[in-house]
């Protein structure tokens, strides 16, 4: 499936969700079509990439997750150093869903080298390859968070977790940033 075959409703990116979808209430923007490739996971497959660049509706660009408000916490450039260095590291996740500040602090524990399995909603079990796993409270909602380090520097993107365990995944982002030559925006801007 690729970016033209969506239908428009399809295009609609919803979250958080603490309740039943309703588009007008959900609603935070749309995927668009970008230099980046898009593609819709598969049962039983393997990937190294789960993003998707959105556009985001007017109102919501500006706003900021509680966790940012609480600890202050803005990203000023993503982390160019090898995720194999990670291990052991303290991170923070800026979830959607996030109330307080240390709900969102965590440890990276593993970064297989075979990748992760990840068992995504409606999709089924994917292999994600250069996926890292980390402790961390996360819940429903939280995908598509910042992962941060203590000098607020982005680690990456996250993209599943299994809430009772206390364990996130998520993707480092440096690759695929500097592969599409794609930028922070500062605060304010």
């Amino acid at each position: 499936m690729n970016f033209e075959s969506l239908f428009t409703a399809e295009r609609i990116v919803q979250q958080p969700v603490p309740f039943a979808c309703d588009r007008s209430v959900n609603r935070i923007g749309v995927l668009i079509n970008s230099p980046a490739p898009f593609s819709v996971l598969k049962k039983g497959s393997e990937t190294n990439g789960d993003f998707a660049l959105v556009l985001l509706d007017e109102g919501i660009s500006s706003t900021i997750t509680p966790v940012q408000r609480i600890t202050n916490n803005w990203i000023k450039h993503y982390l160019k150093e090898s995720p194999a260095s990670w291990h052991g590291r303290t991170v923070r996740l800026l979830g959607a869903l996030r109330r307080d500040e240390a709900d969102a602090l965590g440890k990276i524990v593993a970064m297989p080298e075979k990748g992760i399995d990840v068992d995504f909603s409606g999709v089924g079990v994917v292999r994600v390859k250069g996926a890292i796993e980390y402790e961390v409270r996360c819940e429903k909602g939280d995908s598509g968070a910042a992962v941060i380090d203590e000098q607020n520097q982005l680690l990456g993107l996250h993209i599943a977790g299994k809430p009772a365990r206390g364990t996130g995944v998520f993707l480092p982002v440096a690759d695929f940033m500097t592969k599409h030559a794609l930028q922070l925006v500062e605060r304010g801007s």
